[in-house]
């Protein structure tokens, strides 16, 4: 999953099949028809998400009793990264 923060509201919005933007409106995008490959423009951030270790996040906390805040915090871990400008072949600038 791909995320579109905007430096200049910090609104986050979902990268979809349809343009997507922020509340100010300075920073949109959309995913390509292949779902992989997507285009936003300049002043967007790409955050991803990575799918398989969220899901698994979610269902950590969703099955387990309540348990002490460190221990809940660890379940709920999560990979993001944050796509590089010039090193991201399946994200176009414009």
């Amino acid at each position: 999953m791909k995320l579109l923060f905007c430096p200049e509201c910090h609104d986050i919005v979902k990268l979809d099949y349809d343009k997507r933007s922020c509340k100010c409106g300075e920073s949109f995008g959309y995913y390509h028809a292949d779902g992989s490959h997507a285009t936003v423009c300049d002043k967007a951030v790409v955050i991803g998400l990575d799918n398989i270790t969220l899901a698994r996040a979610f269902r950590n906390m969703r099955d387990l009793p309540e348990l002490a805040q460190p221990a809940a915090m660890e379940l709920g871990n999560f990979r993001a990264w944050v796509f590089h400008r010039k090193h991201s072949p399946r994200i176009t600038y414009t």
